[in-house]
Order: structure tokens, then C-alpha cells, then sequence
């Protein structure tokens, strides 16, 4: 499923898909953690949950249909 198919039905409800879409991004994720520097490992964990929640957030509030 596409990251947009992703999208429309987490907005529909559909919160378990999260995780795909989180696993889709996931490497991208960690290009921008490490591209600002974060190394230690408990610096990591948090700055990869921050990044799930804003995913989370920023999925729920696109508007209109996902191209």
C-alpha cells in the first residue's frame, strides 16, 4: 500500500496502519537524525518516538484527499 493509500485511511480511523506508514518512513527518519547529529543511543530512541507522534499528527492533518 502507497503512503498515501496509508494516509487517507488513517485518517479515515484506521490508527493500526500507522505502523506501516511509520516503518515506510522509517529510513528516511533516520537520514534526518543523523543528519542533525544525534549519536547517543537514548537521544536516538527519543528523537525516533518524536518522530512516529509527528508523523502521526501530520498524517491527521493533511486536508482534502492525499495525491
Amino acid at each position: 500500500m502507497s503512503n498515501e493509500e496509508l494516509v487517507e485511511r488513517i485518517k479515515q480511523g484506521e490508527n493500526s496502519l500507522m505502523s506501516d506508514l511509520y516503518m515506510n518512513c522509517r529510513r528516511f527518519i533516520i537520514a534526518i537524525i543523523k543528519h542533525i547529529g544525534i549519536e547517543q543511543a537514548e537521544d536516538y530512541e527519543d528523537a525516533m518516538q518524536d518522530a512516529y507522534f509527528g508523523l502521526y499528527e501530520a498524517a491527521l492533518s493533511l486536508k482534502g484527499p492525499v495525491r
